[in-house]
């Protein structure tokens, strides 16, 4: 969305990008079924795309996990990184995290990596 909330451009998964994603799954659930613990970071492109990840992990206890930030925040992290197509932030913004349920939600601009790291350790010792 441009500054006056028009669209400039929006990020598609076409069918390439669908085989990585199904494959990527695969690969997390072969590793799991081979005992290993993962960490698995991923975009919530949308709600179907949790929902396959939650179809290919049912038979694990998995902490699904929301990190995000404001847009300006966003926006200021993609201009000083200097490897972004500046805009997909805001492209972003409105699509991930819609009509998906967290077990955690983690603000990255209220907490260091180490202190949402111990966020994300203290809760799944409670669950």
């Amino acid at each position: 969305m441009g500054i006056a909330g028009n669209l400039i451009y929006e990020l598609q998964v076409g069918r390439y990008a669908e085989k990585i994603n199904a494959t990527f799954r695969e690969v997390a659930l072969l590793l799991a079924n081979m005992g290993h613990p993962l960490i698995i970071d991923d975009v919530a492109y949308s709600k179907q795309y949790i929902e396959e990840w939650k179809e290919t992990l049912k038979n694990f206890q998995v902490l699904w996990v929301g990190v995000s930030a404001p847009l300006a925040i966003l926006e200021q992290r993609e201009r000083e990184r200097g490897n972004r197509i500046l805009g997909s932030a805001r492209g972003q913004f409105h699509k991930v995290h819609v009509d998906i349920a967290y077990d955690l939600r983690i603000e990255t601009h209220v907490s260091s990596p180490r202190e949402a790291a111990e966020k994300i350790m203290a809760f799944a010792s409670l669950t």
